[in-house]
């Protein structure tokens, strides 16, 4: 009689408990992935990166990411020049699952990434020398700013 005892409902009410403590730790695990996944957003949003080149030796295009997505972005150099873009947001699309199982569930976000700016600033007039120009992009509505970018502007020495 004990041997039916474990077969019948005391073992049924055992598998039960166990399926449903791999349901929850199947959920808990799906959520830890989707905060994991959400914390680049927020490293990005708060450290905003630039880069900066020098186009026909007078002219500097800055591109960068990690803005607020759709805020207006106040780009700046160590000359004097300054201009206003705004930061746009890409979406992309998530990628596709590689195996869905109970265990390692399908995850659909989408990635989304900090707004990204791209613009030129004003002309410079250099006349001869090479001119060590820093540049900087200031994010008007989280009131944060970039890493300073270097670029070189000017023909060199004059003969």
């Amino acid at each position: 009689m004990s041997g039916g005892k474990r077969n019948g409902k005391g073992e049924s009410m055992k598998a039960l408990g166990g399926s449903r403590s791999r349901f929850i730790s199947g959920v808990a695990v799906s959520l830890g992935l989707a905060l994991v996944g959400l914390q680049p957003l927020a490293a990005q949003a708060a450290t905003p990166t630039i880069s900066a080149t020098v186009l026909g030796r007078t002219t500097i295009q800055v591109s960068g990411y990690g803005f607020g997505s759709g805020d207006r972005v106040m780009v700046v150099d160590s000359v004097g020049g300054k201009v206003f873009t705004w930061a746009t947001r890409t979406i992309l699309p998530p990628p596709p699952p590689i195996k869905c199982t109970s265990s390692n569930p399908c995850q659909y976000f989408p990635i989304v990434i900090g707004g990204r700016i791209s613009t030129t600033l004003p002309k410079h007039v250099v006349q001869c020398l090479f001119e060590s120009v820093s540049v900087r992009a200031y994010d008007l509505t989280t009131h944060t700013h970039s890493n300073v970018a270097r670029v070189i502007l000017g023909f060199g020495l004059c003969k």
